[in-house]
C-alpha cells in the first residue's frame, strides 16, 4: 500500500499521530533553546548553568519515561494522550510564570517529560502498534508533525518573543498546544475504540510487562546499536542547544541557524519518506546501520568551510538523517517485541535516547568553554557516528521476544 492508499485507508489514527508529534515541539530542543537568552538574564545564570539545569532535568525525565511509558499499554490511547497534554501545559506556565529558579527547573521538567518524552510516545507507539502490515510507512507519515513544527515555529516563536517577551510568549505557545491536542485528539478518535486499545494478548500475571523487551535490550546486538540509534538525540540535541555559541563564533547569525531549520524540516521529510518504504520491504534491522551517514557528511562539510552557506547543508544533512531515525527507533523495537509490550520496550529505549540527550549540551558547553574551536566540536561529533556505524554494523541480530 502506498502512501495516499495509507492515509486514504486510516485518516484519523494518522491525523492523531501528527498531531503529537507536531504538539511535542514545546519539550523539545529546538524551541527551548530559543527562550534560554530570556531565561538566564531573568534568573541571573550563565548559559552553561541553565545546560546543567537542563540536562540535570532531562536525566530525571529519562528515569520517569519506563515507569510511566510502560502505562499505554494498559491504558486508553486516548485519555494517556490528554494527561499527558494537561502536565505540558502545566509545565509551560509554570516555567513561565516562575519566579524563582526552583519553580523553573520544576516547569522545564514537566515540559521536557511531557513535551519530548510523552507526546512523542503516544504518537509512535499507538502507530506502531495499529499499523502491523505498513508500519514503516505510518510511522513516516506521523513523524512529518516533527519537521512541520522544525519549520513553522521557530521563527514565529522568536517573533512571539520580540513582541512580548519570553515569559508570555512561553506560557502561550505551550497551554495553546496542549489544549489543540486534548480538543483535536478527541474529535479524531474518540469513535476509534481499536485504535484507542488495540486488541493484543493480555498480558500474563506471571510475565511482567517489561519482561520481554528487558530480554531483548540487553541482548549484544541491542547493545551494540543503541550509540547509533541515540546519535541523533546525543549530537543534535547539543549543537542546537547551542547554536547561539556556534553562531557567536562562526561569526554567522543566530536568526540564519533560526531560518536553516527550513531546510534541517524538508530533509527530514525526504528521509521519513526514503526510510519509511524501504522498512516495509527490507526491514528495520537492515536498513539502521547507514542511517547516520548523511549527518556524518554534514559534519564534516562544515566543519572543513565554517561558512553561512554550510549551516543549511549541515542543518539539511542532520534533517535527513533525523527523519529516518525518527521511524527507525521505534520500528526496530516493533520487529522483536510482542505488540502489547511494545509501550515498555520502546519507553526503555527513548529513555536511553533522552539520557543521551541530556548529555550532550554539558559536554558541548564544557569543549567550548574550555577553548575548543566549533570545527574541533563538530569534527568529535563526526566521530561519534563514524564509530557508532561500526559497530551497528557489525551487531548480530536480536533474538525476539515471545
Amino acid at each position: 500500500m502506498n502512501f495516499a492508499r495509507l492515509l486514504f485507508a486510516a485518516p484519523r489514527p494518522i491525523a492523531f499521530g501528527v498531531l503529537h508529534t507536531f504538539a511535542s515541539s514545546p519539550g523539545q530542543t529546538y524551541i527551548v533553546a530559543l527562550f534560554v537568552p530570556g531565561v538566564v538574564a531573568s534568573f541571573a545564570i550563565t548559559e552553561s548553568g541553565f545546560a546543567l539545569i537542563y540536562s540535570a532535568v532531562t536525566i530525571a525525565s529519562a528515569f520517569l519515561l519506563p515507569v510511566v511509558g510502560r502505562l499505554i499499554d494498559r491504558t486508553d490511547l486516548l485519555a494517556y494522550s490528554i494527561a499527558s497534554a494537561a502536565l505540558m501545559g502545566l509545565g509551560a506556565a509554570a516555567m513561565a510564570a516562575a519566579p524563582n529558579v526552583v519553580l523553573l527547573v520544576a516547569g522545564v521538567l514537566a515540559l521536557r517529560f511531557a513535551g519530548q518524552g510523552l507526546m512523542s510516545h503516544v504518537a509512535m507507539t499507538g502507530t506502531a502498534r495499529f499499523f502491523e502490515r505498513d508500519r514503516g510507512k505510518a510511522l513516516a507519515l506521523v513523524s512529518l508533525g516533527f519537521p512541520i513544527a522544525e519549520a513553522t515555529l521557530p521563527l514565529l516563536t522568536l517573533m512571539l518573543i520580540e513582541a512580548w517577551g519570553w515569559r508570555i510568549a512561553h506560557a502561550a505557545i505551550g497551554v495553546t498546544m496542549a489544549g489543540f491536542v486534548a480538543a483535536i485528539g478527541t474529535l479524531l478518535i474518540w469513535p476509534q475504540r481499536t485504535f484507542r486499545r488495540p486488541q493484543t494478548p493480555p498480558v500474563r500475571r506471571d510475565a511482567p510487562i517489561a519482561a520481554a523487551s528487558r530480554s531483548v535490550l540487553l541482548q549484544p546486538g541491542f547493545a551494540m546499536v543503541v550509540p547509533l540509534l541515540c546519535g541523533t538525540p546525543f549530537v543534535v540535541t547539543a549543537l542546537i542547544f547551542h547554536q547561539a555559541l556556534l553562531a557567536a563564533q562562526t561569526g554567522i547569525a543566530i536568526e540564519w541557524f533560526a531560518a536553516s531549520f527550513t531546510m534541517f524540516a524538508a530533509a527530514q521529510v525526504a528521509g521519513n519518506f526514503a526510510v519509511g518504504p524501504a522498512i516495509d520491504r527490507f526491514g528495520a534491522w537492515t536498513i539502521m546501520p547507514l542511517h547516520l551517514a548523511p549527518f556524518g557528511i554534514g559534519l564534516a562539510l562544515f566543519a572543513v568551510f565554517d561558512a553561512a552557506w554550510a549551516v543549511p547543508v549541515y542543518l539539511g544533512a542532520a534533517g535527513l538523517s533525523s527523519g529516518m531515525a525518527n521511524t527507525i527507533r521505534t520500528a526496530v523495537v516493533a520487529e522483536f517485541v510482542p505488540l502489547d509490550r511494545l509501550g515498555a520496550a520502546r519507553s526503555q529505549l527513548n529513555a536511553i535516547a533522552i539520557l543521551t540527550s541530556a548529555m550532550g549540551p554539558p559536554l558541548l558547553g564544557w569543549m567550548l568553554d574550555a577553548g575548543a574551536t566549533v570545527a574541533v566540536a563538530l569534527w568529535a561529533s563526526c566521530g561519534y557516528v563514524v564509530v557508532a556505524t561500526v559497530l551497528a554494523v557489525f551487531a548480530p541480530r536480536p533474538r525476539s521476544a515471545g
